[in-house]
């Protein structure tokens, strides 16, 4: 097993591509494209506007953020948001596993420094 974390300011992209295991990505608000092949994606995401695009083969896609579900088979499902730019853009794709995304609420954030 392997474990990192890493770091970036928070307007970074990000691009995480990755065969198997899960990507956890907190606290970035710019954009994020993540793929996964089996694991699973789950991003705690700032209060803003965002493009959202996720997409699993095989599992299911769950959110806090509005955004309309669509089960075009028996199995996987996709999301989908969309906002006018400058909305950040969130694509997302994994063959097997889940897709997680949650806000992070105001009062959970830790204090801006002054």
């Amino acid at each position: 097993m392997a474990e990192y974390v890493i770091h970036v300011p928070r307007d970074s992209r990000l691009a995480i591509h990755h065969g198997t295991g899960s990507a956890s990505v907190s606290g970035i608000a710019g954009d994020i494209d993540a793929r996964a092949g089996r694991g699973d994606i789950l991003l705690w995401l700032l209060p803003g506007a965002y493009s959202l695009d996720a997409r699993t083969k095989f599992g299911v896609v769950s959110s806090d953020v509005e955004g309309a579900a669509h089960n075009k088979y028996l199995i996987g499902e996709s999301f989908t948001q969309v906002h006018p730019p400058p909305a950040h853009r969130l694509y997302l794709r994994l063959g097997f596993g889940g897709i997680t995304l949650k806000e992070i609420l105001p009062e959970s954030q830790a204090p801006a420094a002054r």
